[in-house]
């Protein structure tokens, strides 16, 4: 399972108040107040608002057997793929994130290139991946959640 999150500065957090970890998707539904794009049994997708990209979604996902949300995924289509474009983009939404964070932590291995930080009960990732060339990735995961998946690998 694709499972990303991503989030652009203050202003832009402020698209997720009242939804925590562990919400229904019916929940979720009734807070969220952006354009639906689709809904599947674990996933809900809509329009994301920024003024860093013109299209960008925004992702929920869940799981019934960790009772509700899981994650959320903002992906900002930057429609190039040159990597060093990519690495540009990278670096302007991590940037962002930094302001709010602090230091992120880089990685890179065959499959991501980015950065991460724990923050309270949340692990948050910016990167770019090899199967979407042209987005932006930042993921935010429950802690506790994102943790199962590490010891059960």
């Amino acid at each position: 399972m694709f499972l990303l999150l991503i989030l652009m500065g203050c202003s832009e957090d402020s698209q997720y108040k009242g939804i925590e970890w562990g919400t229904s998707k019916e929940e979720v539904k009734k807070i969220e107040s952006l354009e639906l794009l689709n809904e599947s049994d674990k996933e809900l997708e809509y329009k994301y608002n920024t003024n860093l990209v013109e299209e960008a979604v925004l992702r929920y996902s869940f799981d019934a057997n960790h009772n509700g949300l899981i994650n959320r995924v903002v992906e900002y289509d930057f429609n190039n793929e040159q990597n060093e474009d990519r690495l540009k983009n990278l670096n302007l939404v991590y940037e962002k994130l930094e302001t709010e964070y602090g230091t992120g932590r880089y990685t890179k291995d065959s499959e991501f290139q980015g950065y991460s930080w724990a923050v309270d009960d949340t692990y948050i990732r910016v990167v770019l991946s090899e199967g979407t060339k042209g987005s932006v990735f930042v993921i935010y995961y429950d802690y506790e959640h994102y943790k199962a998946i590490l010891n059960n690998n």
